[in-house]
């Protein structure tokens, strides 16, 4: 996966030639035994997954400028950088952008099945796969969420491809304005926000009862994890931990004061300090409060 490290970012704005915008947002989860019993085991991995992984692709952008762009805002980046992605393959096209699938995603949904096969035969192995197909559905539309607001403001989105650590969707250019960046940051989340509201009104109107921990994979226990999952999906992706989208709305608003430079400098720290938390509580806890949790200590190094 391509990502601009905090330096790197900060390095770019500072040349004023070049920068990062991350818009997307990944997902990993997987059942097992003939079911949902493994509904913790994919709540976890969506936190262990679910980084920010997109970034600024090449080119000078499309549309016309309404007004010209801040002098402390990065200019487009330059032509040819960065490539895109290699062993990745198109799977479709959708508002003029490529959905590609990286071949590592296979490698993911290999272990679902494999995982669901050991536990529960042939159909917890289905299960398991279409559980992934299902939230990583819900990543295309997160992202696409980001691209379609990106349009808005004349930013076309070169492609989006699928990982197992999650979406990454490549911007011809960043936002010319702060204002703009808070709302193709913010465009993903309320997309989840939204999608988390339809599984819970569909659940509501059907009156489905709360599926039991082994329950067998069906619309109530589906619509139940997808719920969850875009839940925490949503709360995680809003930590204001640059790139992330919560660290990209930080920035934008803090460069509404301070300079994109300086926004972005504050924003990378911020985004370590948080990681230098999560992983002091993964390795340690909190007595009393909450267990040491290795997963976290995988989140800081995503972060």
């Amino acid at each position: 996966m391509y990502s601009f490290s905090d330096s790197f970012v900060v390095q770019a704005g500072a040349a004023a030639g070049a920068g990062a915008v991350a818009t997307g947002a990944g997902a990993g989860a997987a059942t097992g035994a003939g079911g949902l019993d493994g509904l913790a085991v994919v709540l976890m991995a969506m936190l262990q997954l679910g980084c920010e992984g997109s970034i600024v692709a090449p080119g000078t952008g499309a549309g016309k400028r309404l007004r010209p762009p801040r002098r402390d805002w990065p200019a487009p980046t330059p032509a040819g950088y960065p490539p895109a992605m290699g062993w990745s393959f198109r799977i479709g096209r959708l508002w003029g952008i490529e959905l590609k699938v990286h071949v590592t995603f296979f490698l993911l949904l290999a272990w679902a099945a494999a995982e669901g096969f050991g536990t529960g035969g042939g159909p917890a192995a289905v299960s398991s796969v279409l559980v992934i197909l299902a939230v990583f559905a819900c990543v295309v539309l997160h992202e696409l969420g980001h691209a379609r607001m990106a349009a808005h403001f004349g930013v076309a989105t070169s492609d989006i491809t699928l990982l197992p650590i999650g979406g990454v969707a490549r911007l011809e250019r960043i936002p010319e304005e702060p204002r703009q960046e808070f709302l193709v940051a913010l465009a993903g989340p309320a997309v989840t926000l939204v999608l988390a509201g339809l599984a819970w009104i569909a659940i509501a109107l059907a009156r489905l009862p709360a599926p039991a921990a082994d329950a067998p994979l069906t619309a109530a226990t589906l619509l139940q994890l997808l719920f969850e999952v875009n839940l925490y999906l949503l709360l995680f992706n809003l930590i204001p931990a640059f790139p992330m989208d919560g660290g990209r709305v930080l920035r934008s608003l803090l460069a509404r004061r301070v300079g994109f430079v300086r926004a972005t400098q504050v924003a990378a720290r911020v985004g370590r300090a948080i990681a230098v938390a999560f992983a002091v509580i993964g390795l340690f806890g909190i007595p009393g409060v909450y267990p040491v949790n290795p997963i976290l200590v995988l989140i800081a190094a995503f972060v």
